[in-house]
């Protein structure tokens, strides 16, 4: 018997007051009838890729996949806590930043910007924790065998896209 409770944990302990960040995870456990204990804790908060909706990369922290030459990955980028489920309200002030960490095809972003410098990514202030705008990166083309595109924010997990020819 379990419940999960994803929210900001707030439990009185012997007349003291604990709360954790958000997320943080409450569960009732139980190993046999008419006996339950409580347990909470925080999961870890990491980057995932939204997409292309359906592929390999579609709400991954890691993927990899097979575009070929001359070729267009688009996406953008969420905060997920540990069980993959989206923040919210993380705060003004916070962006993600993506760059190109093996370019053997000679690729490079076409937007936001364009060229092979890093993009920067603005996550919302409110709702869900998921960039503002997406960016493209086209690979080259030729006898290559793959770029790794990498995306990175402050403290939450970075997440890395390896991109196949």
């Amino acid at each position: 018997m379990g419940w999960r409770l994803p929210a900001v944990l707030a439990a009185a302990v012997a007349g003291s007051l604990v709360v954790a960040g958000a997320p943080a995870l409450a569960a009732w456990t139980s190993s046999r009838t008419g006996s339950a204990t409580a347990k909470a804790g925080t999961w870890s908060q990491e980057l995932h890729w939204t997409g292309p909706a359906g592929g390999a990369c579609a709400n991954a922290n890691s993927c990899s996949v097979t575009i070929g030459n001359n070729n267009t990955f688009t996406t953008t980028i969420q905060v997920t806590d540990g069980a993959g489920n989206v923040l919210t309200n993380v705060g003004s002030g916070k962006t993600v930043t993506v760059s190109i960490s093996q370019n053997t095809s000679g690729g490079a972003f076409t937007a936001p910007g364009s060229g092979t410098s890093s993009q920067t990514l603005t996550l919302p202030a409110t709702g869900p924790a998921v960039t503002t705008a997406s960016f493209s990166y086209k690979s080259g083309s030729g006898n290559w065998t793959s770029d790794v595109l990498a995306a990175s924010s402050g403290s939450y997990t970075g997440a890395t896209a390896t991109l196949r020819r």
